[in-house]
């Protein structure tokens, strides 16, 4: 985290009681314009991601290795389902190339109209 960023999320929590140092941080964002992609959140957020050439809506994925058997009611052998494991960004567009380089969060829904 940056100084300026540490400063204002601290000032924002010791100012307003009601606000948690996630929901300052999460306004923070809001705020911003793209970022680093490394500054991005890793925890299967939907964000908007650019590698400079393309834009699509993305997320971070982390998957362990594993083995999974598949067997029938006497416990004989199925199938089999295997994984090296993965962890990267994932996007709608099938997978951006060269991989993303900035984020900004995805923008709020417009608010519905009352009849």
């Amino acid at each position: 985290m940056n100084e300026e960023f540490e400063k204002w999320m601290v000032e924002q929590w010791q100012n307003n009681a009601d606000i948690s140092p996630l929901a300052a941080w999460q306004a923070s964002r809001k705020q911003a314009g793209w970022q680093p992609i490394a500054t991005a959140p890793k925890d299967g957020t939907n964000i908007i991601v650019t590698n400079g050439s393309s834009v699509a809506q993305g997320w971070w994925c982390s998957e362990e290795p594993y083995v999974r058997e598949q067997r029938d009611l006497t416990g004989a052998w199925i199938d089999q389902q295997e994984s090296d494991g993965f962890e990267g960004w994932l996007d709608c567009d099938g997978g951006m190339q060269p991989d993303p380089t900035h984020w900004m969060p995805l923008p709020q829904p417009p608010a519905m109209q009352k009849d």
